[in-house]
């Protein structure tokens, strides 16, 4: 078995290459996570950091960022006694302040992985080196990253430390080619989104997976090139939503809900045929206990093919029924499409 020469002869270093470098992260605790210990990394070494982390996990809250953008000046010089972190004292108050800066970049941008996967357009930059000599410290990207964070107000997120950041967090897969995992992480499981739901959805629209732009981002239907905000905004006859937020209150105002019906597989790429492995959500349980639904509507062939394949429809109260694929993948026409979503969703919509 091939490895990047990086982490060879240690088996801690080993581990988290094989389980964790290059895999890609949406999941904005595992962000803070990284940028917490590639900031106390700066001047030492990785593994120095990997051996401290379940100290830094105790120390930090579990990373929970909210905790920590609240740490007092006491609880500060707790943690400069505590010989379990780098117990430097710029480093430690960085790692407050970062958090806070954090919680700013979600609040103006939903999330925290949508900001920065916004960096690399929501896609993994797939690079082909044949040798680690070949691995750059920074990139333009990098740079960009960078100098936007420092804008912000972070400390502690130089161009290199950052590049170090987007590596592990798979925003980059700088493994070697040759390597056993610069394939693999490129089929690593994903997870998909909980449901969006109120107690009075009538209507349940099922997907199959988010793609890599749409879990980018956390958002449903992330990809712009995806009609399908467009043609639900059409379906009512409203304009376009502008934000995440103002999709998801119409989505509510509507009386719709929003799932997948894949819970977790891999699949490299965001097309539907490259899904392996799936795992299905709890629809079952889902459908028989929410007593408003009244059809289940897919968004796509894939989706209704699944639900068909792991559930079957005998046993269920509610209508199912199968739209075009709001996908860039379906190329049938706006018009088509939109003539279809309008004469499904709307047969049997009363006015509140």
């Amino acid at each position: 078995m091939i490895r990047c020469n990086w982490c060879i002869g240690n088996e801690i270093y080993e581990k988290y290459h094989d389980e964790e470098w290059g895999v890609p992260v949406y999941d904005d605790q595992t962000h803070f996570e990284f940028l917490v210990l590639e900031s106390a990394q700066a001047g030492l070494n990785w593994l120095t950091i990997l051996k401290k982390r379940e100290s830094y996990r105790i120390a930090y809250e579990n990373f929970e960022v909210e905790k920590v953008a609240s740490f007092s000046s006491e609880k500060i010089e707790g943690l400069l006694q505590n010989p379990g972190i780098i117990r430097n004292r710029k480093k430690v108050e960085a790692s407050v302040n970062n958090a806070k800066r954090f919680l700013e970049v979600q609040k103006e941008f939903g999330t925290f992985s949508g900001y920065i996967w916004s960096f690399v357009e929501h896609k993994p930059i797939i690079n082909h080196w044949e040798k680690e000599e070949e691995v750059p410290a920074t990139t333009a990207v990098s740079d960009a990253l960078a100098k936007d964070m420092k804008k912000r107000g972070f400390k502690f997120v130089g161009s290199t430390i950052l590049y170090a950041h987007m590596q592990a967090t798979g925003l980059i897969n700088d493994h070697i080619r040759d390597c056993f995992r610069y394939q693999e992480v490129r089929r690593e499981k994903i997870e998909a989104f909980p449901p969006i739901l109120e107690k009075d959805s009538r209507i349940l629209i099922l997907g199959s997976m988010p793609g890599i732009k749409s879990l980018g981002k956390q958002q449903y239907y992330g990809n712009p090139r995806n009609q399908f905000w467009k043609l639900l905004a059409n379906t009512f006859g409203e304009e376009e939503p502008e934000g995440y937020d103002a999709k998801i209150q119409m989505i509510k105002r509507h009386h719709l809900g929003l799932w997948d019906v894949i819970k977790h597989c891999r699949r490299k790429g965001s097309l539907d045929i490259d899904i392996k492995e799936e795992a299905i959500n709890d629809l079952k349980d889902l459908l028989h206990n929410h007593g408003s639904i009244e059809r289940v509507l897919f968004n796509g062939g894939k989706a209704f093919e699944l639900f068909k394949k792991h559930l079957g429809f005998d046993g269920f109260n509610q209508e199912f029924i199968k739209l075009p694929s709001s996908s860039p993948a379906n190329t049938a026409s706006f018009d088509l499409k939109l003539k279809e979503w309008k004469k499904t969703i709307l047969s049997n919509e009363t006015d509140e």
